[in-house]
């Protein structure tokens, strides 16, 4: 039941084409993204506090994922002209692009607090994995099925 009102208060009102879904544990949080209204949305996991974290210089937002530990939120944008992974402060604040070279269509976004990696596959160079150090911009390993 909480389910069901969860997603009718918050998911059913307003919501155009959620493509990413991630969850802050520790301040029990819910963000998206929206493809079509081109934006980021909090709410809490009770269906209230909704609001649009990001509403610019997106073009096809997708995957996204949060560090609740360190406070950052990570996503993919799939513009086909200029692709690129972002971050934030998981409030909005301190948005900066992370990877914006070699990509074609990013999506699947993992995040190893452990190593500070992000992971991502790419739907458009047919490359399934890549780590890239959150820590020292350095981008690291990528997998290809060539």
């Amino acid at each position: 039941m909480f389910m069901y009102v969860l997603l009718t208060n918050v998911f059913l009102s307003d919501l155009e084409s959620p493509e990413g879904i991630a969850i802050d544990h520790l301040g029990r949080t819910l963000f998206w993204t929206d493809s079509m209204k081109d934006r980021i949305e909090v709410a809490s996991l009770d269906g209230t506090k909704r609001r649009v974290l990001i509403d610019t210089n997106l073009v096809n937002p997708r995957a996204i994922i949060v560090d609740p530990v360190n406070g950052n939120m990570y996503w993919a944008d799939w513009n086909r002209d200029a692709p690129k992974i972002e971050t934030s402060a998981m409030d909005g604040t301190n948005r900066r692009v992370l990877v914006k070279d070699d990509l074609g269509l990013p999506n699947g976004l993992t995040y190893d607090p452990q190593s500070s990696q992000l992971c991502w596959a790419d739907a458009g160079t047919v490359c399934y994995y890549r780590r890239y150090s959150t820590e020292t911009s350095v981008d690291g390993i990528r997998g290809c099925l060539c």
